[in-house]
């Protein structure tokens, strides 16, 4: 079995739940993408080119399976589908999400900077913040890139019109 897999099913079984192949073979494409934000969607396509019998439906009780034992959480992003990644690996721990509003593109940010601000609110209000999701918006570097060489080529041609 291949890196972090033998791991996942044993939370798995440990939770209660079978390790079935169709599980194995989910959470596999799940590991081997780690550094993205998969939906159902993706992960049927994805296992649809090794696995023709496993269906949507069994991808979705996969994925509710997998977020019970604490394998995987699910993020949703505005307008969007559930998105999951895995919980266990250490660049998973503690980290916010940049979505970029042109492409959708999801980008994770390790810096703490939460941890002032949790310690703020708990001294101006006393509230203790237990769990905390951040999403921020904006436009990724290479869409940026694009919009300002379309204003170059806008302005090139406009100064040749000239």
């Amino acid at each position: 079995m291949r890196e972090g897999l033998i791991q996942f099913l044993d939370r798995l079984q440990a939770n209660g739940y079978k390790a079935t192949e169709k599980r194995s073979v989910i959470l596999q494409h799940l590991i081997d993408h780690k550094e993205k934000h998969l939906s159902a969607d993706d992960l049927y396509k994805l296992v649809g080119n090794d696995e023709k019998d496993v269906g949507l439906a069994t991808i979705y009780r996969s994925l509710d399976v997998f977020e019970k034992a604490g394998i995987i959480q699910h993020i949703l992003f505005d307008g969007d589908c559930k998105r999951y990644h895995l919980t266990n690996y250490p660049e998973r721990q503690k980290h916010y999400h940049l979505v970029c509003e042109v492409c959708g593109r999801i980008m994770d940010v390790h810096q703490d900077v939460i941890e002032v601000l949790k310690e703020d609110i708990y001294l101006e209000k006393k509230f203790i913040i237990t769990d905390q999701k951040v999403q921020i918006y904006g436009v990724c570097e290479l869409c940026e890139a694009a919009r300002q060489n379309e204003i170059n080529d806008a302005r090139e041609k406009n100064d040749k019109n000239k």
